[in-house]
């Protein structure tokens, strides 16, 4: 499958105005990672900021995100407010920190316009999922 590695220290950001598609297959997965493979906290990680919906919107599919987690927002995956994400089978192992950062709606105790199923978590060293609304970890996404 289709490799992205990062240099240390580096992220990703997907801008209000930007989409990120990351579509590997069940056969096929894309594995997101630094450069030096498996090392926690050597890049930073992926912020999402979009709620952009063309082109099918943003997508994390069959994809193994590794190695991330040195971002001072302390984890792989930091979801902002007010943004449109679908997760299917994607991991996050390895991060210095959390695996993903969210912000909880406190009246559905769920990520508002993020649709996810079959996400797995390991070997994250603060927790899998911090809730910034609540200060909370959470063993995984609600």
């Amino acid at each position: 499958g289709t490799v992205i590695a990062f240099m240390q220290d580096k992220k990703l950001t997907v801008t209000p105005n930007g989409i990120l598609q990351v579509n590997g297959t069940i056969s096929s997965l894309v594995s997101i990672k630094g450069m030096l493979d498996g090392v926690p906290g050597y890049w930073k990680g992926v912020d999402f900021q979009s709620n952009k919906n063309a082109f099918g919107g943003n997508r994390l599919q069959y994809c193994v995100i590794n190695g991330g987690g040195g971002d001072p927002e302390g984890a792989y995956l930091t979801l902002g407010d007010d943004i449109l994400l679908e997760m299917k089978n994607a991991q996050f192992f390895n991060s210095g920190a959390y695996g993903m950062k969210v912000r909880l709606n406190p009246l559905t105790a769920k990520v508002d316009g993020v649709y996810s199923e079959g996400i797995k978590f390991a070997n994250n060293k603060l927790g899998n999922v911090y809730d910034a609304t609540t200060n909370q970890t959470l063993p995984e996404l609600p």
